[in-house]
């Protein structure tokens, strides 16, 4: 995310910052948060928390968890490329499942994480990111708001 790409906030306008639609896969894992930008000021993001969780009507749920550091954001044009989505949005991927040979190693710094297992139906989005204004401020701005859950393919 470059400089005047926003995320939450008063700007984000009536479509909120979350996408509305959410893809899991047949295991009930989490493939992405992600959401709209908003370039509408020149504050620079230098982290954003991203928590989705899910209740269930038998009182089990899910949560997925995950954060993107200076490093993350400045590399989002990557990332949206690799997995070939539109430039104008966050995302956050789920992380790759552990292989046999990172057993034992220190776990990555902010690597999303998930526990429970997500069903496609409503669940609630909240994220926050913290950012440094043009004279040097510090800010913070959060937003939550309901999103949709759907099998892979479902969402586009």
């Amino acid at each position: 995310m470059s400089r005047g790409a926003r995320i939450g906030g008063e700007a984000m306008g009536s479509g909120g910052n979350f996408a509305k639609k959410l893809e899991i896969d047949a295991d009930g894992n989490l493939l992405a948060a992600k959401g709209p930008l908003d370039a509408s000021d020149d504050n620079i993001n230098f982290k954003l928390y991203a928590y989705v969780y899910q209740e269930l009507p038998d009182g089990s749920g899910a949560v997925f968890t995950a954060e993107l550091d200076k490093q993350g954001i400045d590399s989002l044009s990557d990332t949206l490329a690799s997995l070939r989505e539109p430039e104008d949005q966050w995302i956050i991927p789920r992380a790759e499942p552990d292989t046999p040979d990172q057993d034992g190693q220190p776990e990555q710094e902010g690597k999303p994480e998930q526990e429970g297992i997500f069903q496609p139906g409503p669940a609630t989005g909240v994220a926050f990111t913290i950012a440094r204004t043009p004279d040097n401020k510090i800010t913070v701005t959060w937003w939550a708001e309901s999103v949709k859950l759907v099998p892979e393919g479902a969402a586009k």
